[in-house]
């Protein structure tokens, strides 16, 4: 199919610093609120981690390691890997680069973001719904 040029990838562009600085700039993206932080946590994991499709929905909290270096992720083996996502098997590791001073904060937004998990949440789904009391 490649020799036919059947389905060839498409090369485009990568974003560019300004595009980046921008996005997280947005008032829509401000880790300042639990929706913004929520944004801005997707945003990382999708453009450090490389996730893709429904591997946000399997994402487990015991995937972010925090170490010396910055907050190391454990990437499961792909579905079409023997493993299966069942045997919570690791594939690689990707270290998410140190932060740069209130500029760049992948690693503090996503040790936010599980910071204000409730404290006895037995869930180890990344990802939790923001329930809101109506009184």
């Amino acid at each position: 199919m490649k020799k036919l040029r059947i389905g060839a990838a498409k090369p485009y562009d990568g974003i560019t610093d300004e595009e980046l600085k921008l996005i997280l700039n947005h008032n829509e993206m401000s880790p300042n609120n639990t929706t913004g932080l929520l944004r801005r946590v997707f945003f990382w994991i999708c453009l450090l981690g490389c996730l893709r499709g429904g591997e946000h929905q399997t994402l487990l909290v015991e995937q972010f390691v925090d170490t010396d270096q910055g907050l190391l992720f454990k990437k499961f083996h792909q579905k079409n890997d023997q493993g299966e996502i069942e045997g919570n098997q690791y594939t690689f590791e990707i270290l998410f680069p140190n932060d740069i001073s209130d500029q760049i904060t992948p690693n503090t937004d996503i040790k936010k973001y599980i910071s204000i998990r409730p404290i006895k949440c037995k869930a180890k789904e990344f990802y939790l719904c923001v329930l809101k009391n109506e009184s």
